[in-house]
């Protein structure tokens, strides 16, 4: 599923202590794609939790969980930090 998330007016950065925290403003609008039939249309999540989508042209059901994609950002960002330091 394609998903475009603005962070301008979706999510605010919060830091404290040397670290960066994310916090999600709801209601969140956001695009998708279904992919049986191609047609992207807007929905909008009320939480970071698992969200089923049917769509409006061919009715397969899509899902998009916000907890779960913030939580493989973090784990891709951190992997990448690691990365960066090693040996340079």
């Amino acid at each position: 599923m394609l998903a475009a998330i603005g962070a301008g007016s979706l999510a605010r950065t919060v830091s404290r202590k040397g670290h960066t925290l994310m916090t999600w403003r709801f209601p969140m609008p956001m695009t998708i794609r279904c992919y049986e039939c191609g047609k992207v249309f807007e929905v909008t999540l009320t939480s970071t939790e698992s969200h089923d989508f049917p769509c409006p042209a061919c009715g397969k059901i899509e899902v998009f969980d916000l907890g779960a994609w913030e939580k493989k950002a973090i784990a891709w960002s951190a992997k990448m930090i690691r990365k960066s330091g090693r040996g340079r």
